[in-house]
């Protein structure tokens, strides 16, 4: 019986610095993971708000082009005033 307790011994020795080297390399390994992951969402969020600034220079300079072409083309100041705010309505912009 002695025998037994001193083979359970040892191999609870010989497994116990493998468990900490397995569990710091399984700690080093989520950290890596949690950080890559975090840099590839904000790099995700840069990529949308750069796209969406594109959008919103694409549609300011379109609307710019058009008020201008109505104010060119009119010969009435108010005519001119309510096409240009139907024209515009549906591109305002909220907050």
């Amino acid at each position: 019986m002695n025998k037994l307790n001193l083979r359970r011994k040892l191999l609870l020795l010989s497994l116990f610095p493998l468990f900490i080297i397995m569990s710091v390399a399984m700690s080093i390994v989520i950290t890596l993971e949690n950080k890559a992951l975090d840099e590839e969402v904000i790099h995700y969020k840069e990529m949308l708000i750069t796209e969406r600034k594109s959008q919103l220079e694409d549609a300011v300079a379109i609307n710019k082009q058009a008020v201008e072409a109505i104010l060119k083309n009119s010969t009435d100041q108010r005519t001119a005033i309510n096409e240009i705010r139907r024209l515009l309505g549906p591109n305002a912009f909220c907050c």
